[in-house]
């Protein structure tokens, strides 16, 4: 019990700490006359621009859905709601928030390659490792197929019940 205590503690710092750290890099960002993404200046705002930023700003949102899911997950397994709906629905919606994390971090970096002129990213980026996209995919299938094993485990701890 302790331990879940401790992990919902570091879960709730990093997911506050990330927020105000995304909210004074937009401050920064938004407060000059041009734009500045990664580094680069952008004066005029052309429809590939607009969609870069776009991505830029989903990829923390995406993520941050799915912290916090696993913040109610920890608060769900600290009150011994183990085998509840709402573990099985924040496990759902972990798996989607990275599947939809990866393929948002791939259409960015898709994006990042045309409005910088780097060339081709997909193949040659950050392909393996546990930032890649398709790591965070591979993690966000995880949680979904936990998801059904928490709904079967529901199912026979209910079957159970009417047996005894």
């Amino acid at each position: 019990m302790r331990s879940l205590m401790l992990f919902k503690l570091m879960i709730d710092l990093f997911f506050y700490g990330s927020i105000m750290s995304v909210l004074v890099t937009l401050g920064f960002g938004i407060s000059t006359d041009s734009f500045n993404i990664g580094g680069q200046r952008f004066d005029d705002l052309n429809p590939t621009i607009i969609t870069f930023m776009i991505f830029t700003l989903l990829r923390p949102i995406t993520f941050f859905i799915a912290v916090y899911h696993i913040k109610q997950l920890a608060s769900s397994f600290i009150k011994g709601e183990i085998f509840s709906d709402p573990t099985s629905r924040n496990l759902k919606m972990i798996g989607y928030g990275f599947i939809l994390y990866s393929v948002v971090e791939s259409i960015g970096e898709y994006l990042n390659s045309i409005v910088n002129n780097i060339g081709d990213t997909i193949m040659s980026g950050n392909f393996m490792g546990f930032n890649s996209a398709w790591f965070q995919f591979t993690l966000g299938l995880l949680f979904v197929f936990m998801d059904r094993i928490f709904q079967n485990a529901k199912a026979l701890e209910q079957e159970n019940e009417l047996t005894i």
